[in-house]
């Protein structure tokens, strides 16, 4: 049995068995009895509950659903001395509680009348620092006006200071606003003349340059002229050489064609004298393969 769990098996049993199982108890299962009339379980667990079960046969019966649900009866079971010193330990709380819910009125009648105390002088204490705070701002605002009036005289004294000051830097860019274009212009005027110089050394370059490509044209195109001489003499050397080759092959095969020839007749004779000849004298079937190969190999 698995703690808190009980299985009804099926009878006979069997290998795998067949059962249903229940869990209605939170722990282990300590006691387990039957009734008499074996229509009854009543089973006990350690978490202090107990369940009265009703055995049926499943003969004929549809079978049981393994989430049925289970009804818990509300009583408790409690012996009679129990019960009276939980009625004494009831009463005697219940007085005690009568006598702190007393205490506790008293004490938040005290502490009410404490409280009213405090606010009013608290109150008296806040309207005298109200009043205080009022004059406190009425004086800083007439601070502030004050320093608006100074603020306001100073800044119309900055802004003067400050028009004069860029009037005055103004006239000085001025003059060196002159002096600079001055020394622009006269950059320019040097730029133009080296300008003018480049482009004449440009000019006297491109007309070399053309010179030497005229020149370079001439002696390349005698040398390509040369060039396609060797070329020409090499490829007649090379199909002279090309041709000798070729008529050395067809010598080659005319000859190797004769000799082939000559063996095939020689060997045909030799095979034809054999297979007539004396058959102690034959030769090896193991030499008579050999000799057909070697024909088939020279004349396929």
């Amino acid at each position: 049995m698995t703690p808190g769990r009980v299985q009804s098996f099926k009878f006979p049993l069997t290998l795998p068995g067949e059962w249903l199982e229940y869990k209605i108890h939170g722990d282990i299962i300590t006691q387990m009895k039957l009734s008499l009339d074996d229509n009854r379980l009543i089973t006990a667990s350690k978490d202090g509950s107990l369940c009265f079960w009703q055995v049926k046969s499943l003969a004929g019966a549809p079978p049981l659903r393994k989430d049925t649900e289970f009804t818990y009866a509300a009583e408790i079971l409690i012996t009679k001395s129990e019960l009276e010193d939980k009625n004494r330990r009831v009463f005697t709380l219940q007085q005690q509680v009568d006598e702190t819910k007393t205490e506790s009125e008293y004490q938040l009648r005290l502490k009410d009348n404490k409280y009213i105390e405090e606010g009013r002088i608290a109150k008296k204490k806040f309207n005298a620092e109200l009043t205080e705070m009022k004059n406190v701002i009425q004086r800083m605002e007439a601070d502030i006006v004050t320093v608006r009036k100074e603020n306001s005289m100073e800044m119309s004294n900055v802004s003067e200071q400050h028009e004069k000051a860029m009037a005055d830097l103004g006239e000085q860019f001025k003059s060196k606003l002159i002096v600079e274009y001055q020394k622009f212009d006269n950059l320019d005027d040097m730029y133009n003349a080296l300008k003018r110089s480049y482009e004449k050394q440009m000019l006297s370059m491109e007309a070399n340059t053309k010179n030497e490509l005229k020149k370079m044209e001439k002696t390349f195109d005698t040398k390509l002229a040369a060039n396609d001489l060797e070329v020409k003499k090499h490829e007649k050397l090379g199909m002279e050489k090309v041709r000798a080759v070729e008529e050395m092959l067809k010598q080659t095969e005319e000859d190797a064609d004769k000799e082939i020839l000559e063996l095939k007749t020689k060997y045909e004779k030799i095979l034809r004298s054999e297979r007539h000849s004396d058959p102690k004298s034959i030769i090896p079937l193991g030499n008579l393969a050999f000799l057909e190969y070697i024909l088939r190999f020279f004349f396929q």
